[in-house]
């Protein structure tokens, strides 16, 4: 190799990240510049989704340093987002998204309450000597370990497909939620009993909810030992003339017999939704004096309830066209 055949290279620093570079090359040269790009990628995961890419005409010099911090400005900056999209849709969410998600878990509720109707009753066929120990073990461990079956499954879908549609109509970002917490301060901390459907049905009415109410009833008044164990169409329909229900959408997580202005009987499905339902349907002084002390100090006894996050999880099935 001769001196002619030999290439020479040479870097100087420029501005703005800039290096600039000369190629020597069979004693002819070549100018130019280049700038080195560095970057670091971050994924946000629980309790939001996001993905945040910065580049830098300069190493990064502690990574783990660095990403601590860029991962709490985007904790802060989505927080501040997620309030202005809240305060944004404030009014659909409360006339709309929020109504549909109560309807979501007094469905939950009221499938809870009837395993729970089960357990109670093989423990009272227990106690009467109409079952088993063993026969009753065996239940309660089925029901512990049951599947729920496809027509829970189905309408459990049905109701997060109408929350997902309205959160995705006014732009919820994935991972979106909202908790019981965040809707005391979104409204206020009755909140809940405000939102509660309360509903009177008369004269022929009444027929509408009746066998219902009256299912409901005898797995009241059986749980508590409360007569009659299983009212019957005519005792309600002779006996009162009107039947107020406390729930949400379909589902009726409360009721009370009236006749007149007065109240003779009660009933709330086996869950704290139904037992918070039926204290502000009738009010804890009148339960008071119409159920045993034993039955009103059961009823009255605040629980937190089991609500799951309003949350949005956007749909990724995607139809895809082939054209050949």
């Amino acid at each position: 190799m001769t001196h002619s055949d030999m290439t020479h290279v040479s870097r100087k620093p420029g501005k703005d990240g800039w290096h600039n570079l000369t190629v020597d090359r069979h004693r002819k040269a070549i100018n130019g510049r280049y700038k080195t790009k560095h970057q670091i990628t971050i994924e946000l995961g629980e309790p939001y989704t996001e993905t945040i890419t910065i580049e830098s005409t300069e190493p990064f010099a502690d990574v783990d340093d660095f990403a601590r911090e860029i991962l709490i400005a985007a904790k802060y900056r989505h927080q501040a987002r997620r309030k202005q999209f809240i305060d944004d849709n404030r009014e659909i969410l409360r006339t709309t998204i929020v109504p549909l998600w109560l309807e979501r878990e007094a469905f939950c509720a009221e499938e809870r309450a009837n395993v729970e109707n089960l357990r109670k009753e093989s423990k009272r066929k227990l106690a009467a000597g109409l079952r088993d120990l063993k026969s009753h073990n065996a239940l309660v461990i089925a029901l512990k370990g049951a599947t729920k079956d496809d027509e829970y499954n189905a309408t459990l879908n049905y109701y997060n497909r109408r929350i997902d549609r309205e959160l995705e109509k006014i732009g919820a970002s994935e991972g979106f939620n909202l908790s019981r917490y965040d809707l005391n301060e979104l409204f206020d901390r009755k909140w809940w009993e405000t939102s509660l459907q309360i509903n009177e049905y008369r004269d022929k009415n009444r027929l509408d909810v009746l066998s219902k109410v009256k299912l409901e009833m005898g797995y009241f008044n059986s749980l508590y030992s409360l007569e009659p164990h299983n009212p019957t169409t005519e005792d309600i329909l002779g006996n009162y003339d009107a039947i107020v229900t406390a729930g949400f959408g379909d589902i009726i997580l409360a009721a009370a017999l009236k006749k007149g202005d007065g109240i003779g009987a009660v009933m709330a499905i086996d869950d704290e939704q139904g037992r918070r339902a039926l204290r502000h349907l009738v009010g804890e002084k009148r339960l008071a004096t119409m159920l045993p002390k034993r039955v009103f100090n059961a009823i009255t006894r605040h629980e937190t309830p089991e609500l799951k996050d309003i949350s949005y999880h956007a749909n990724t099935q995607k139809d895809t066209l082939i054209i050949e």
